[in-house]
């Protein structure tokens, strides 16, 4: 089965840095995204490119320009070495802090190609991480005044074992943006709904390595049992940008609640014209609110990609993750 699409895979050719191209996200909770042709990324033949050869995802210039950052996983070994490990430089050696953990590069059944692959366990009410980090790198002599991040995942395996545990004890969160120097930064988690069987798709901000760190729900994004979770490919988008941005990009960011009324952005953790998550998913669209300092835009030029999968315990979890593509918007 294929993945859920919010624009075709060969149409991931990558906005155009500084010009809207691509679908305003998560608008609200209470309205699933309905893309027009005026929003959704060029086409390969639109850009001038061998249809053909952009038929499916692929990192290279022609297909994807503008990239700060972009793996297919194809043609990579388990080094990870299209990865720059972050802030700490050096090579893309994954974080962990289980010795039974284990994250690599292996054929995935239902994309048929291969991805990172990330698995861990964790025995007690603990969280259990291993991911790799890339710090994305502005061109020379340009100021980004956002970031636009696309990905695609699915979750095999999500078992928890303590059925009367808290609801925010019980989540995997497997894509963040962070900020090294705050140790802290804003994802993507799946949250064990009370429907057993069921998870919450929420955007989320907390600790990078803090591993007993609360857990910050920014908005839930939208619901998927766990059959189609471990059975189909989902494709997000993330957009970090103030306000300002998203207006002059032409992207519709208005935070709302859970029914879809306009939140109140002058709130006590959130400081005025501070920074927004714009996310896309493949039914719904949401815009939220980062808090306190992390809603500063100061961290913009140094955002750092983490991939991988952070479990609250006990139980064991996995994810596969595949073309990932980052951009600068200037």
């Amino acid at each position: 089965m294929g993945p859920l699409d919010l624009w075709p895979r060969g149409a991931w050719t990558g906005p155009i840095l500084g010009v809207a191209v691509a679908a305003a996200a998560f608008g609200g909770f209470a309205c699933a995204a309905v893309l027009g042709a005026k929003e959704l990324p060029l086409r390969p033949t639109d850009a001038g490119v061998d249809g053909d050869a952009c038929s499916t995802f692929s990192c290279s210039p022609a297909c994807n320009p503008g990239t700060a950052f972009c793996d297919d996983f194809e043609n990579e070994s388990d080094s990870l070495e299209r990865w720059n490990g972050g802030a700490a430089g050096g090579t893309g050696t994954p974080i962990t802090n289980r010795p039974d953990n284990h994250m690599g590069i292996a054929a995935d059944p239902v994309a048929k190609s291969r991805m990172l692959s990330a698995d861990v366990t964790e025995a007690d009410a603990a969280t259990s991480l291993i991911g790799i980090e890339n710090l994305l790198r502005p061109a020379d002599g340009k100021a980004p005044i956002g970031v636009r991040v696309r990905f695609e995942m699915r979750a095999p395996d999500v078992d928890f074992f303590d059925t009367d545990a808290q609801r925010y004890d019980k989540f995997l969160i497997s894509f963040i943006l962070g900020d090294n120097v705050r140790s802290e930064g804003v994802g993507i988690a799946l949250i064990e709904h009370t429907d057993k069987g069921h998870f919450d798709v929420s955007a989320v901000q907390r600790g990078i390595l803090q591993f007993n760190d609360n857990l910050n729900e920014l908005g839930i994004v939208s619901r998927v049992d766990d059959i189609t979770l471990k059975s189909q490919l989902f494709r997000f988008e993330l957009v970090l940008a103030q306000q300002k941005v998203f207006d002059d990009i032409g992207e519709h960011c208005v935070p709302q609640d859970e029914d879809g009324d306009p939140i109140d952005a002058s709130q006590p953790d959130t400081p005025p014209d501070g920074l927004r998550l714009l996310v896309k998913s493949p039914t719904r669209v949401r815009c939220v609110l980062l808090q306190k300092s992390l809603a500063t835009p100061d961290w913009i030029d140094r955002v750092t990609i983490l991939a991988g999968i952070a479990f609250g315990g006990p139980g064991h979890g996995g994810v596969r993750i595949d073309n990932v593509a980052a951009y600068f918007i200037y």
